[in-house]
């Protein structure tokens, strides 16, 4: 049997003498107070009375053993109702470099499910019900090492803030592959994101893309073959215009009359590069038509299509002939006689001012302004010794001065208000020819 046994609340070697060994010297108070108050790092005063001392010692040795409990697991299978200890980190650790390191506590347990929603993958997991909560972490992994930190094959699918939100979707999860998610509770440190609790790692295939149908091709209506017997037309002139009369159709599907001029034989619909489409008739018993737009001293060819309108256009059902006719050329209009605008003549050191009545009919182009020095009466298209001034286009500007004189000389002046009238230019209106000697 050993002389000696270790005390239970510290890993210093106290030697006790058994009770067969009376003669064995007991260890002074003084001697175990030093000893344990060197333990944990307390110095006592050498005077200290023996009953404090004692007290003092007791204390001390209470707060060491509890401070060397090894810490409770707070994972799956720890027992709720018993709260994890604190570390006492103020503490000083012992000395001795041999003793055990303390365990961390492993992560809370949370439970995970996964349901494939709509080509997505939605993930719930159980609250986070521990202290220091900042973020849950989703990942998602191509393997089952799930973890966080990130691994190599792992991706952060969500971050959520709030502990009570336990739900997300997963939007970018391939599919027709084999899935492995973890969520992860975490804090939030200076050193980073400890992890404080997790789930099991849950795995889940969505199923691949579905091939996609290829939509049946419509098969194609028969296009009836048109008719050419079907329309009768002929084209007159009425008040010098062309007059179409065409035979109505009678067939099923119409919808329009589409009424084609063109400039050559080639009358097509849909319009080709010299057709032009003067009318689109919907009432199949409105078969006349005058084609008042026709240009005139042309020779012009006509064709009516009778056409029913579908998803893919318009088809044509029957036609008629082309039939052909040369309208007139149109009688030229004969211009006006101009109307007289007054005028006003003014002599100064700048020259020779002329002011004059505005023109108020449409079609206006501008001003002439004439003059000569030796034509009394100068005119527009010039005549003889007149030469043009000035051209306004405003036809409010009703002032002009004629700074290219010298002094002593006579000018006869005329102002003419230009326009066009059925496409030719004509004198709207003039002045009285007027002199005036520059100063």
């Amino acid at each position: 049997m050993d002389r000696y046994r270790r005390h239970a609340f510290t890993d210093t070697m106290h030697e006790e003498p058994d009770a067969g060994a009376e003669d064995a010297p007991r260890p002074q108070l003084a001697d175990v107070r030093r000893s344990g108050a060197r333990r944990f790092g307390m110095r006592l005063p050498a005077a200290i009375p023996s009953a404090a001392g004692s007290i003092f010692l007791v204390a001390a040795i209470a707060l060491g053993a509890a401070a060397i409990q090894p810490a409770r697991p707070s994972g799956p299978g720890s027992d709720p109702a018993v709260a994890a200890p604190t570390a006492l980190h103020d503490i000083e650790p012992p000395a001795d470099e041999t003793a055990e390191p303390t365990i961390a506590p492993e992560p809370v347990g949370m439970s995970l499910m996964l349901d494939p929603v709509d080509g997505k993958v939605k993930v719930r997991w159980s609250a986070f019900e521990g202290d220091g909560f900042g973020y849950y972490k989703v990942v998602r992994s191509a393997d089952e090492a799930v973890s966080w930190p990130l691994g190599e094959d792992d991706v952060l699918v969500a971050v959520v803030g709030d502990r009570d939100v336990t739900a997300t979707y997963d939007t970018d999860a391939p599919r027709g592959e084999t899935l492995f998610y973890r969520v992860f509770a975490v804090g939030h440190s200076e050193d980073g994101y400890p992890v404080l609790g997790a789930t099991p790692v849950g795995e889940i295939a969505l199923e691949p893309e579905p091939e996609p149908t290829a939509e049946p091709t419509p098969k194609p209506e028969p296009t009836p073959k048109p008719d050419t017997s079907a329309l009768d037309l002929t084209v007159t002139l009425k008040e010098g215009r062309p007059y179409l009369d065409w035979s109505a159709y009678k067939g099923d599907g119409f919808d329009y009359y589409k009424v084609v001029r063109s400039k050559d034989g080639k009358v097509s619909w849909p319009t080709g590069d010299f057709d032009t489409l003067i009318a689109a008739i919907s009432d199949r018993s409105q078969t006349t038509m005058v084609d008042w737009e026709a240009p005139a001293g042309k020779k012009l060819y006509y064709e009516v299509f009778a056409v029913r309108h579908t998803e893919s256009g318009y088809r044509t059902l029957a036609h008629s002939a082309v039939r052909s006719i040369v309208v007139p050329a149109a009688d030229p209009t004969p211009a006006p006689e101009p109307y007289a605008l007054w005028i006003e003549v003014t002599t100064g050191p700048d020259g020779i001012t002329l002011h004059w009545e505005k023109c108020g009919t449409d079609g206006f182009v501008g001003y002439k302004i004439v003059r000569s020095q030796t034509n009394e009466n100068p005119l527009y298209p010039l005549n003889a010794g007149t030469e043009i001034v000035a051209f306004v286009e405003n036809a409010g500007a009703t002032t002009y001065t004629d700074t290219n004189v010298s002094a002593g000389e006579k000018w006869y002046y005329r102002v003419l208000s230009l326009g066009y009238l059925n496409g030719q230019k004509v004198i709207l209106g003039q002045t009285a020819a007027v002199a005036a000697v520059a100063e």
